[in-house]
């Protein structure tokens, strides 16, 4: 592929096949550049208990899911090529969302701050928040009353 210096002019033919070349390879980028897809809300749904379909989820892998809580996440698109609309699946599993959440504390008290334990569980820390009073009574014990009231 010849080159050309941008600093010559270029005769018409090679200004002609300099510009279908330069057609070419952007087309080329433009075909290669990613579909855009869309949620299909019309066949987006949660689903309680599974159950994978073929016919359902045509041209879709099993993804093992049966009898769990999925959201199928259902994405429209258009093929660069044919400029067919198209329609893909995506199968989410729920179960971890829902079975891995934490417990909680059964004697927790109103008003205490909630710690977590090792396992991410929250626990009752049996401290609470100190209220002003507390605060500018450390206040008055560290800086002085004057400091404390001043800002200083």
């Amino acid at each position: 592929m010849p080159t050309y210096d941008v600093n010559e002019p270029l005769l018409m033919g090679q200004a002609k096949i300099a510009h279908q070349r330069a057609k070419t390879y952007v087309d080329a980028k433009i075909a290669a550049l990613p579909t855009e897809q869309f949620v299909d809300q019309a066949h987006t749904t949660l689903v309680d208990s599974f159950a994978f379909n073929a016919t359902n989820y045509a041209g879709a892998t099993d993804p093992n899911l049966d009898g769990q809580p999925v959201l199928v996440l259902a994405i429209k698109g258009i093929d660069n090529v044919t400029k067919a609309e198209t329609l893909t699946y995506k199968f989410i599993a729920l179960n971890s969302l829902i079975t891995n959440k934490a417990d909680k504390d059964s004697d927790a008290v109103a008003g205490n701050i909630a710690v977590f334990d090792s396992a991410g569980n929250p626990i009752d820390s049996g401290k609470t928040f100190a209220t002003d009073a507390e605060v500018n009574a450390m206040l008055d014990e560290v800086y002085g009353a004057a400091s404390a009231s001043s800002g200083e």
